[in-house]
């Protein structure tokens, strides 16, 4: 077997030029783990199966076999089978890899599963999970019972080489890149990101090919000469990859060039990566405009067109600033893909070259690269002024507790501290002058505050931000808290105590037995309770989001005047079917808030729960 050693992203992959392997695929929602079983002990399977043919290592999408660019189907099944060949009794290592759930069997024994916690690593390859398997001589059946993740379904298989030829150190792979991409040939795979403005503060971070010695040259515009802020650490420059870098004491709304540089130790000399401009947010403003989205747990191609969309029909290029309210994907296997290349890299692209801030969401933790969210964007709860509007951002943390099973993606998160640590920051926060004196406070989180089908949620919020936010003479006073993660939309109405929905959204009974998936109202999960109502003087809106109700995607538009805010959700994305239709849809809802009166409903699609 030919190997081929391929360099990406600074991480040695194998591709693997095996032969073809046929499958037989059968999808419904009766199949079992028994029947997968079966399969690979005799290879037969139903007659109205699908024959599809994988290259070497390549992923097999299911849902595009259905010619769909995403599947939300959760009450789907699906067997894939194949027969193997040999000469000889042998060993041979096996790799293969699923979206999201499968177990392998290979002549009626099972060799693995990524049940019940999903595969943890992306992207789906064959090298996810690797085993050294006993085959015997003449044929050999494989058979996988699958069940799609919340957005995907696919999976990989393949024989692999001896892993024993790939370097063995980390100190000989660095070497090797070093060879194919030589430092003065690395510069920027990661362009500026400017993810955090106030008035008198910007952040940038950037990725580098290779270690380097990196930071921002700015001045204000109009001088000729200005300063360097490096990425350093306890007064030395950082060699790394990912650079952050923190540019203080600018004055508010006034306009900088910049220039990404980097320091090369063998020449002492500081060369231009990159350039541009910013300008920081004014301390006074009658008016403030931004754009938020959310749960874009979709096919890259639709998120980049929603960008796209947002920018050119919805108004998007006069906002101040732009805004993600949380799982921007479904999981970080390769963090800068996600969030750069599948998504921030469409803004400049298509010239919008303000801020772009982000909010952490449960599926942010998820991934082997989920754990470098710090390293681009710092403190996941964080503040920021724009005029007379004042915004916090909450981390709200994952939607469940960590489960102690092996592959599981709930094992890295550790956030108890954490939500310490955030609690006596907003103590101090809600203390300063730029928190006292602003005419509109507003909350994000991607977690809700009210129980949301789990009560993790609401209980890491009320823990840290319940002492300063709830109860009627709270010691802070907000005027919004803006939410996602149901991928449904809600309203919640303090004034009037009225709780809004989109009353078409049904979600399957957990009690429910396995083939036997019985709908139910999602409800019975969403009421509010009357300690909710003595706890939120404020109102609630939850952005919509793919495979629930109202539409596959969609994005708010907040504007505040000294009088109220108002706030429209839009349908960017009625159906996965639909991303590319670029016409203007009317507003799901448009409502104008005023604190301590009820919320005017100017147009709603949204009904009341009652």
């Amino acid at each position: 077997m030919k190997k081929i050693f391929v360099l990406i992203a600074g991480l040695l992959f194998v591709v693997l030029n095996a032969a073809n392997i046929d499958w037989l695929v059968k999808v419904d929602k009766t199949s079992t783990v028994k029947d997968a079983q079966k399969a690979s002990v005799d290879g037969i399977m139903p007659k109205d199966s699908k024959k599809v043919t994988t290259k070497g290592s390549e992923n097999l999408q299911i849902h595009r076999m259905a010619g769909r660019l995403y599947f939300s189907g959760t009450g789907f099944r699906g067997i894939a089978c194949a027969k193997l060949t040999f000469d000889n009794d042998c060993t041979q290592m096996i790799g293969f890899g699923a979206n999201n759930f499968c177990t392998l069997f290979i002549n009626g024994e099972q060799i693995a599963t990524t049940e019940p916690g999903g595969n943890f690593y992306r992207p789906i390859h064959a090298t996810n999970y690797v085993k050294n398997v006993k085959f015997k001589k003449g044929d050999n059946f494989v058979a996988m019972f699958l069940r799609p993740g919340a957005i995907g379904w696919g999976f990989a298989f393949d024989l692999i080489p001896d892993f024993s030829k790939l370097p063995a150190t980390v100190r000989e792979r660095d070497r090797l890149i070093e060879q194919l991409f030589p430092p003065e040939k690395a510069g920027l795979v990661a362009k500026e990101c400017l993810y955090y403005t106030s008035t008198d503060k910007v952040c940038f971070n950037f990725e580098t090919g290779l270690p380097t010695m990196a930071g921002i040259r700015y001045k204000k515009a109009g001088d000729k000469s200005g300063s360097i802020v490096w990425d350093s650490q306890d007064g030395v420059r950082r060699k790394a990859s990912i650079h952050r870098v923190e540019i203080k004491g600018l004055k508010p709304a006034t306009q900088y060039n910049y220039e990404v540089v980097e320091l090369d130790p063998r020449t002492a000399k500081i060369k231009p990566l990159s350039k541009g401009s910013f300008t920081t947010f004014p301390e006074k403003s009658a008016n403030t405009k931004f754009m938020i989205i959310s749960d874009t747990q979709c096919d890259w191609i639709i998120r980049k067109t929603m960008v796209k969309k947002m920018l050119d029909i919805y108004g998007g290029r006069d906002m101040d600033f732009f805004l993600s309210l949380g799982d921007m994907s479904e999981g970080f296997p390769n963090f800068r893909d996600e969030y750069f290349t599948n998504f921030y890299d469409e803004f400049p692209k298509n010239k919008y070259l303000k801020p772009v801030f982000f909010v952490r969401g449960n599926h942010e933790f998820r991934g082997q690269d989920g754990y470098k969210y710090s390293s681009y964007f710092g403190k996941s709860y964080y503040a920021f002024r724009h005029g007379d509007t004042f915004v916090i951002v909450l981390e709200s943390g994952e939607d469940k507790r960590t489960f102690f099973t092996p592959g599981h993606y709930t094992l890295s998160t550790d956030t108890e501290y954490y939500f310490a640590e955030q609690r006596e920051w907003l103590r101090k926060l809600i203390e300063t002058p730029e928190c006292k004196t602003a005419k509109h406070r507003i909350v994000l989180s991607h977690g809700t505050p009210f129980n949301s089908l789990s009560a993790t949620f609401s209980k890491n919020i009320e823990s840290m931000a319940g002492e300063f936010f709830y109860g009627k003479n709270p010691k802070c006073k907000i005027d919004l808290w803006l939410s996602a993660h149901t991928h449904a939309p809600y309203m919640y109405d303090p004034a009037a105590g009225k709780f809004f929905w989109m009353d078409n959204y049904l979600v399957y009974d957990k009690k429910a037995k396995e083939n036997k998936v019985t709908p139910v109202e999602r409800k019975k999960a969403f009421v509010f309770k009357e300690q909710d109502k003595k706890n939120f003087h404020f109102p609630i809106i939850v952005n919509d989001g793919p495979g629930g109700s109202g539409v596959h995607l969609s994005a708010l538009l907040i504007e505040t005047t000294p009088e109220n805010i108002r706030v429209k959700m839009f349908p960017v994305s009625e159906t996965a079917s639909t991303y590319s239709d670029m016409k203007v849809k009317a507003p799901m809802l448009d409502v104008v808030l005023e604190r301590g009166k009820p919320v005017r409903i100017n147009s709603s699609k949204l009904v009341e729960v009652k």
